[in-house]
């Protein structure tokens, strides 16, 4: 039992004698390749597109990513040399030709991992954020995770501060938070939504 070489030559390939799973060798069943040969070099769209799994919604990056879930493509510059860049990057610019300096690729799904073309859109650093605002994605108040304070907590701080009369140092003490914090409440430099 012989099996053809995967590289397309048209090659018949020898059984394997022994098993190295590093070379993709099982005993008894045939060689992949015919010794020498490699599988053939994908071109880099394909080779891109082969790390993604295309649904009905999003398309899903899914090779390796970065900490916050964005896709990473290693593009080659050529003589062995590569750049590492964000997946959806590189989708929008495979659909749509080169990136200008300066700009950013958004995501209108909000699916850092999405490298459907029709679910980016290029834009500012500012138009991504009045997207994010947009759609109250930005994190604030309680839903930071190092939050000491509830938003029924920053109410009272202003009540006390204005009704009472209470000094921003007591305030602080009586919610175990610094005179700065109370401070930057009190003057809506945080918990500004509220």
């Amino acid at each position: 039992m012989t099996g053809l070489c995967r590289c397309g030559c048209g090659q018949q390939t020898k059984l394997a004698t022994q098993t190295n799973r590093r070379v993709g060798h099982v005993q008894g069943q045939p060689q992949p390749f015919v010794f020498g040969h490699k599988p053939p070099r994908l071109k880099m769209p394909e080779r891109f597109w082969q790390h993604v799994k295309k649904q009905s919604g999003c398309w899903i990056w899914v090779s390796s990513t970065d900490k916050k879930g964005y896709g990473l493509f290693q593009l080659p510059l050529g003589s062995g040399r590569y750049r590492l860049m964000h997946a959806h990057r590189v989708a929008w610019a495979l659909a749509n030709g080169p990136i200008p300096l300066g700009k950013h690729i958004c995501h209108a799904c909000d699916h850092p991992s999405c490298v459907r073309p029709d679910h980016l859109f290029m834009g500012t650093h500012r138009d991504n954020m009045q997207d994010m605002m947009a759609k109250e994605r930005q994190r604030c108040g309680e839903r930071i995770n190092t939050a000491k304070l509830t938003a029924t907590a920053v109410l009272d701080i202003r009540r006390h501060s204005a009704d009472a009369g209470i000094p921003g140092t007591a305030l602080a003490r009586q919610y175990g938070v610094t005179k700065q914090a109370v401070y930057h409440i009190l003057h809506r430099r945080h918990w500004r939504h509220i």
